[in-house]
């Protein structure tokens, strides 16, 4: 009897073994992911796996659509054995192909031994469409700029979609300098052509560089990089070439030349066609311009600005200008020669630190002080006319007095001859 009893307990003990052991599970799903991408682009598919009394290693399988692909399409993650375990694996996906797809795979399971998990064949669908493509060019206002000159560069970008996070970095190379723009320049998001400039100045030949890229769809520098060479003469002269009438003042805009603070300190002198102009820092770092305005055989205008001012010089003539408001004259421009046949002229622009002279800080219109003319009564009130009424009213008194002398006597006269008539006797 006891022997029986030991049997059915061993037999109900290997049976619970049994049970226990096949208490193993797998089960899976999916996490979030984006619902779009461009061709050649990927996006993330994370799978999560819960197990239960698995332990060692689970291999998770995804099983990609046509127009997808995976490099690694199956991926492993090891549990402990616990009751309840969670992991997640997640596979990266290319879209090769223009679609949509609705789920981005066939199939996804799992297995650990003996214990599998019930596949997955359904979630949310990815659209997979053409990336928008772009061009790039540069373009340099003058490819063969004197020296000094500052020429204008252009990079148009001509997208056929969107693009986000997109930059531009300029590279230098030989004696180039960045005038204006900036370096590197952020642009954005672009969706149709734009343009973007700098302003360089050319002391010497050298190259300019843009790479462009984007992160949305990416855009690599390596693919994206213009370059211009721009060739300066040797002598660094400008090229007078031939020219129309020189003395014409017209409103077109000519080159523009860069002047170092140690040309300006020292005096610079540049040959300048009509409406060309030399550009010079102060010691502020404020910029300003002298442009040749206009110009005949003998004398030529030029134009100071910041600030327009303007003078008119003959040849050989200087004229100093106060730029900065300080009462001290800042810039000196001396009218070298003229070559009128062949629209030039020669100018040197100079720094100076000269007082301004009282008069001349301070313009003052001059006043005339009247002469001492004789003056006619009608026309120049005053003493004179003052005099003149006195001597009128004495005559008229003289002439009333004289009146009223007439007047008695002539009143004593008659009254004599009347008394001697009242006295005469007759026979």
């Amino acid at each position: 009897m006891k022997d029986k009893i030991i049997a059915i307990l061993s037999l109900f003990m290997m049976l619970g073994l049994v049970s226990f052991a096949s208490a193993a599970s797998l089960s899976l799903s999916l996490g979030s992911y984006d619902s779009e991408i461009y061709t050649q682009e990927t996006v993330n598919i994370p799978v999560i796996v819960t197990a239960s009394n698995v332990t060692g290693s689970t291999d998770v399988t995804l099983t990609p659509k046509d127009g997808l692909s995976c490099s690694t399409c199956t991926l492993s993650y090891t549990f402990t054995g616990a009751s309840s375990e969670q992991g997640t694996v997640t596979f990266t996906l290319t879209g090769t192909q223009a679609g949509t797809y609705n789920p981005p795979f066939n199939s996804i399971s799992a297995v650990s031994g003996s214990t599998t998990a019930t596949p997955l064949s359904s979630g949310s669908s990815v659209t997979v469409v053409e990336a928008p493509t772009w061009t790039t060019s540069l373009e340099a206002s003058d490819s063969n700029p004197s020296a000094g000159e500052e020429i204008t560069l252009t990079l148009t970008i001509t997208p056929s979609g969107t693009f986000e996070g997109v930059s531009a970095d300029l590279t230098l190379s030989g004696s180039l300098t960045l005038v204006s723009g900036s370096d590197p320049r952020t642009i954005g998001t672009i969706s149709g052509q734009s343009t973007y400039q700098w302003t360089i100045s050319a002391a010497s030949s050298g190259t300019v560089s843009v790479a462009v890229i984007a992160t949305n769809p990416t855009e690599s520098a390596g693919d994206n990089t213009e370059t211009v060479t721009l060739t300066v003469p040797g002598s660094g002269t400008p090229d007078l070439g031939g020219g129309g009438g020189g003395g014409a003042a017209t409103n077109g805009t000519g080159k523009t030349y860069a002047v170092t603070r140690a040309q300006f300190q020292n005096g610079f002198t540049r040959q300048l066609k009509l409406n060309e102009r030399v550009r010079f820092q102060l010691q502020n770092n404020e910029s300003h311009y002298v442009t040749l305005q206009a110009f005949t055989r003998t004398s030529a205008t030029v134009k100071v600005e910041s600030e327009p001012q303007t003078a008119t010089l003959n040849a050989g003539d200087e004229k100093k200008f106060e730029l900065t408001g300080d009462s001290y004259y800042d810039l000196s421009v001396k009218l070298e020669m003229i070559d009128y046949d062949n629209n030039s002229t020669n100018i040197t622009v100079k720094e100076i630190f000269e007082a301004v002279p009282a008069q001349a800080e301070t313009p003052i219109t001059p006043t005339t002080t009247p002469t001492a003319t004789p003056t006619t009564p009608a026309t120049t009130p005053g003493v004179s006319d003052e005099g003149e009424s006195y001597a009128g009213v004495i005559a008229v008194l003289i002439i009333v007095i004289v009146v009223i002398a007439i007047v008695i006597l002539l009143a004593l006269k008659f009254k004599g001859k009347k008394a001697s008539k009242k006295g005469e006797i007759n026979f």
